[in-house]
Order: structure tokens, then C-alpha cells, then sequence
């Protein structure tokens, strides 16, 4: 089966950046993991910051799976993760199928501001300046204005 999902991934300072969109199957879900992992650093504490702005959906094995990887990110140094979601929808099928239940170690955000901001309280700065997937987000935007 083909990978469904695009992202990409970069560590800036401290802080895992992901960058995801459109629709996920569980392929596309593995893959991200994989890189996310071999991405994490090893060697000392870190955030991460997840923009989701883009993200249509998941299947369901895909949203499951997701909860082992929020186990495996908090066992291997993360300290807590900024998650920016399109709708409240879609923090609400996370919070119900991917089990992101209330955790004060994620915070859901509006914008990359307010994520920024948010992790940088914690100890782990970052700026919408550092952010490094612009190009990136901005031809997920276009596509799917394309697909509307």
C-alpha cells in the first residue's frame, strides 16, 4: 500500500519541528515515526512543536498507533510538544482516538505564535522566524485550495 501523508521534519535549537498534512494512513503514520525517531535528539531533553494546520485526517489504525508515539517521544527525552490543529474537530479526534487525553506536558495552539511562544516559556525558545518549513506549509495551503 502507498504511504498517504506528507511532512517534514527538523530539529531547531532544542525543538523537534513537524510539519504534517493531508490525509494519513497508517504507512504514512510508521514512516513520519521512523524519522521522527531517528531525528529526536538523544543526548539531552527537547520540545517538540507539531503543526497539524494543514492535517485532513487520519484513518483509524493511523490515529491509534498515535498514542505509542506519544509514549515513545516522553520516554526518549521530550519534554512536552506545542500541537497546532485546524479546528477544534480535529483536537477533539485526537484527544478521543490518538489519546492525547488532557496532558499539561501538550498544549493545543491557533498559530505558530502562540506555539512558539508557549514553548519558549518552557525553557525551549523558538521563534515564527526560526520555523523552517514555510516553503513547505505554504504548498500544502495551495494544494489544498486546489482540492476545494
Amino acid at each position: 500500500m502507498n504511504i498517504h501523508g506528507q511532512w517534514q521534519i527538523d530539529l531547531v535549537g532544542d525543538v523537534l519541528v513537524r510539519t504534517f498534512g493531508g490525509s494519513f494512513n497508517q504507512q504514512g503514520t510508521e514512516a513520519l515515526f521512523a524519522e521522527l525517531q531517528a531525528k529526536a535528539p538523544k543526548d539531552r531533553p527537547w520540545a517538540g512543536l507539531a503543526h497539524g494546520a494543514m492535517w485532513e485526517m487520519s484513518t483509524q489504525d493511523s490515529l491509534q498507533s498515535y498514542s505509542s508515539m506519544s509514549d515513545w517521544v516522553f520516554a526518549n527525552g521530550c519534554v512536552c510538544v506545542a500541537f497546532i490543529l485546524p479546528s477544534k474537530l480535529h483536537l477533539d479526534i485526537m484527544r478521543r482516538q490518538g489519546g492525547l487525553a488532557e496532558n499539561p506536558r501538550y498544549q493545543s495552539c491557533t498559530s505558530l505564535e502562540q506555539a512558539c511562544a508557549w514553548l519558549s516559556q518552557r525553557g525551549f525558545a523558538i521563534t515564527p522566524e526560526q520555523y523552517p518549513h514555510q516553503v513547505f506549509l505554504n504548498k500544502l495551503e495551495q494544494r489544498q485550495h486546489q482540492c476545494a
